[in-house]
């Protein structure tokens, strides 16, 4: 059968018929007439070799003895695996189970820092009321005062670490 006669008979252009032919799909002989198709071998490998059959389109997988069968399963197999866990993670997320690392380290930043502030302004801030203090215990006192004030100050805004400040 001619290339152009091959070509109709499956319903392709002459093109794809060319393509399977370097590919070694379409299998060629030599004739007394010139270069012609080996038909039933042809159609087998069409069948078996290709990566969709014309008839009913089915994926390589759906294809016995496809060279591309294991590679295209493993594939399949690795992205749905990939898929679910990209739900998980963010139906995690929805249901607060996870947060995300970028605004946890945004936040843990943005509380350091403030601490380290607070804790760099106590001299100024006590200073005078550390030089009027009498007493040893008044000036223990008024340091705990503000430790704690600070401390307790950190520690809410660490407890609200990963939460979405919009909210």
């Amino acid at each position: 059968m001619g290339f152009r006669e091959y070509a109709r008979y499956r319903s392709v252009s002459l093109a794809t018929v060319q393509r399977k032919i370097k590919r070694g799909i379409v299998v060629v002989v030599e004739t007394s007439k010139g270069k012609k198709i080996d038909v039933a071998t042809s159609d087998n490998n069409w069948e078996t070799l290709s990566r969709f059959t014309i008839s009913n389109r089915t994926a390589p997988s759906a294809r016995a003895g496809s060279k591309y069968n294991a590679k295209y399963m493993k594939a399949k197999a690795d992205c749905e695996e990939l898929k679910a866990k990209l739900a998980e993670l963010k139906l995690g997320e929805k249901q607060g189970k996870y947060i995300q690392a970028d605004l946890v380290k945004s936040q843990i930043f943005k509380h350091a820092h403030n601490f380290k502030s607070q804790l760099f302004n106590i001299p100024s801030q006590l200073g005078p009321d550390l030089l009027a203090a009498k007493t040893l215990t008044e000036l223990k006192k008024i340091l705990s005062d503000e430790l704690e004030r600070v401390l307790t100050e950190l520690e809410q805004g660490m407890c609200k670490i990963g939460q979405n400040p919009d909210d």
